[in-house]
């Protein structure tokens, strides 16, 4: 899934959970809830893959990037 798409999905998702409209004065912290998620993937890869090349982790964790880039550029 391209990142713009799964920058999205989560938007959607904690709009689903919280019940805020993404027109909302509220949808700011749509984006601080989604941007946490990631940041707490990109957390979890660094100490979880410890051991592993880096160069296999940044694969993953360039693709987080992509995601939380995503969502700071997303107007709603």
């Amino acid at each position: 899934m391209e990142a713009k798409e799964k920058a999205k999905e989560l938007i959607e998702y904690y709009s689903s959970l919280t019940g805020f409209s993404q027109k909302s004065l509220n949808a700011w912290m749509l984006k601080e809830m989604a941007l946490h998620n990631i940041q707490e993937k990109i957390n979890l890869l660094e100490d979880e893959m410890i051991g592993v090349d880096y160069n296999y982790r940044k694969i993953f964790i360039d693709e987080l990037e992509e995601v939380k880039e995503e969502i700071n550029n997303l107007t709603i």
